[in-house]
C-alpha cells in the first residue's frame, strides 16, 4: 500500500492531517481517503475488522468531496467500546500515493498531540 503509521488513540477523534479534500469516505464510517492539495493521497483506517460494524460507534463529521484543513475533525469514535468487544483500536495513515516524492515517518513514541506532525512528504 505505501509507506505508514499506526497510533494507539488516546482519545475519541481523528484529525485531519493536512488541507486537502475527502476524496473517499466509506458508508461503514470506520475509514476515509484524503487527496491533499498537491495530489498525495492519505487514507485513515480506524481499528481493525470494524468495518464488520457496519458504522457502529462511529460518527463522520465531513462529506466525501468536502475541502478540510488540518487539526479539522474527520471521526469521532466510542474507542473504549470497540476495546470492550475485542476490536484492536489502533488508527492507522498509509500513504497510498506519495506522486514520487518521499516519505518520512516519525520515530517518535509516546504522547503526541493533535498538531505534531507523523508523516513528513517531501
Amino acid at each position: 500500500m505505501g509507506e505508514g503509521i499506526a497510533i494507539l488513540p488516546a482519545s475519541d477523534e481523528v484529525y485531519a492531517p493536512i488541507d486537502g479534500t475527502v476524496s473517499i469516505l466509506y458508508k461503514t464510517k470506520h475509514a476515509i481517503g484524503i487527496t491533499a492539495k498537491n495530489g498525495v493521497e492519505i487514507l485513515i483506517h480506524i481499528g481493525i475488522d470494524t468495518v464488520c460494524l457496519d458504522g457502529k460507534y462511529f460518527e463522520t463529521h465531513v462529506q466525501e468531496k468536502e475541502n478540510i484543513t488540518k487539526g479539522q475533525t474527520l471521526i469521532t469514535f466510542d474507542h473504549k467500546q470497540l476495546k470492550e468487544e475485542g476490536f484492536d483500536t489502533s488508527v492507522i495513515m498509509v500513504i497510498t500515493s506519495s506522486k514520487g516524492k518521499m516519505v518520512y515517518v516519525t520515530d517518535e513514541v509516546g504522547y503526541l498531540s493533535k498538531k505534531e506532525p507523523l508523516i513528513r512528504i517531501g
